[in-house]
This record gives structure tokens, C-alpha cells and sequence, in this order.
């Protein structure tokens, strides 16, 4: 199994273990709870949100941290979306609040870690910039279609599958630009 594919099953589990952190927590705050003021079980809820979103933020962060790359605009950004989500969190819980009244702040506290990995999801997303550098780098290698570009590296057949160009493989590995370029410094240093 390929690092990526590891990585993606992981960040399938992180809303299930979310969810599993979230009850925990309500069931330790609320087996030890002592008194039964007017506000401790709303407090309880807070708190059970923040806990649920530390824990979120960091497997997620541990997990892609490699993968992204950061710039100053991509970790402002992820700054930035923690008051956001928060405040996301606040205006659903309090539309929930009219319906009864922890059931807003459980809302809240469910909603603000959700909010924050959508977020990142759109912010680290690959720029077609960098998606091209990415692709170049892994094509050095590699072998791509001469007539569209199409990583061809794995195949078993000298046929483009995105064009249908058809090539020995002669034809195929004299036609590709990092060769060409090492034929011509060759030529060059001789």
C-alpha cells in the first residue's frame, strides 16, 4: 500500500475518532461532575467541543503536514480558520439554542472542528502551479506521450491512453524532453 493510500484511509477515521473523543470527553467531565449549576453542563459542552477540536486539528495536521506545502499565505490561512470556524460554530449553536438549549452548544461544539477541516481542505489544495512543478519532477523520470504529455510511465502498451497516439518504443524514448536535453549536453561537453 502506497503512502497516500495509508494517508487517505487515515483521514477517513478522523471524523469517526472525532465523534469518539467527543463522548469520552462528555462521559469524563460528566461522571465527575460534583455540582449542578445552571451553566456547568453548557460549560461541560464547551469544553467537550474545544477537546474534540484540539484532537482533530492535531491528528490532521501530524497527518498531511508533509504533504502541503507550506507557504506564509497557506499557514495565515490556517490560523485564521480557527476563528472562523469557531465563529461558524457560535452562529449555529446559538440557531440550535432556540430549539433547546444544549443542544445548541453540543451543535456548536461538533460543528467547529468540522468547519475548520473543510476549510484546510479548500485553503491546501494543489495550485495548478505547483501541480505543474509536481508533475514535472515525477515525469523527469518517467515516460510521457510526446504528443499531449501524458505520464505513460507503467504501461504495457506504447499507445497514449488520453490521445491514442500509437509509438515504438524507440520512437517513444528518443521523443522524450529530459533525453533530448541530456543528448544535447552531451553534445555539448564533447
Amino acid at each position: 500500500m502506497s503512502q497516500l493510500v495509508a494517508r487517505i484511509l487515515l483521514a477517513l477515521f478522523v471524523v469517526p475518532l472525532g465523534l469518539i473523543v467527543y463522548f469520552i470527553s462528555l462521559f469524563l467531565f460528566e461522571s465527575n461532575r460534583r455540582s449542578y449549576s445552571d451553566n456547568s453542563y453548557e460549560i461541560t459542552l464547551v469544553a467537550t467541543g474545544v477537546i474534540t477540536w484540539v484532537f482533530t486539528a492535531a491528528y490532521w495536521m501530524l497527518l498531511w503536514r508533509r504533504q502541503i506545502r507550506w507557504s506564509a499565505q497557506r499557514i495565515t490561512g490556517t490560523v485564521l480558520l480557527f476563528p472562523a470556524a469557531a465563529f461558524i460554530a457560535c452562529v449555529i449553536g446559538a440557531l440550535f439554542n432556540h430549539v433547546e438549549r444544549n443542544i445548541g452548544y453540543g451543535f456548536g461544539g461538533v460543528i467547529a472542528p468540522l468547519a475548520w477541516l473543510i476549510g484546510t481542505i479548500i485553503l491546501w489544495r494543489e495550485t495548478k502551479a505547483e501541480r505543474a512543478a509536481r508533475i514535472t519532477l515525477t515525469s523527469a523520470d518517467g515516460v510521457t506521450c510526446p504528443t499531449c504529455g501524458y505520464n505513460l510511465t507503467g504501461l504495457s502498451d506504447a499507445r497514449c491512453p488520453e490521445c491514442g497516439t500509437k509509438f515504438t518504443l524507440n520512437d517513444l524514448f528518443a521523443r522524450q524532453p529530459h533525453r533530448e536535453a541530456a543528448r544535447l549536453e552531451k553534445e555539448i561537453s564533447e
